[in-house]
């Protein structure tokens, strides 16, 4: 198997987060430095409970867009943990186009 470098930068940020969510106070503000993309492929690393803790400590608009990029697997787990009411107000952040994506995928 070939090592890209796209594959050792998301096994850097899947590191970083892990070491991050042992501390307290720094998730929100390390999240902030990774592109949406990229959290959502490292998401797709994590263990239970560890990629609902990310979703809800990114900004709403932030974790719908995460929520439309997830493997379809990771998505329901997710989004079952997502109260109804915290669902709405992050699809209610987005662009209606991109809000439609979000119910597609739902």
């Amino acid at each position: 198997m070939i090592t890209t470098e796209h594959d050792t930068d998301i096994e850097k940020i899947h590191q970083e987060l892990l070491a991050v969510l042992e501390q307290d106070g720094r998730l929100e503000e390390y999240l902030r430095t990774i592109r949406v993309e990229d959290v959502a492929e490292v998401l797709e690393l994590l263990d239970d409970p560890q990629p609902s803790r990310v979703l809800f400590a990114l900004n709403s608009r932030a974790a719908a867009e995460v929520i439309v990029l997830l493997d379809e697997r990771v998505r329901d787990q997710v989004v079952e943990e997502i109260p109804r009411d915290d669902l709405a107000r992050m699809v209610d952040e987005l662009p209606a186009d991109d809000a439609a994506d979000v119910f597609a995928v739902l």
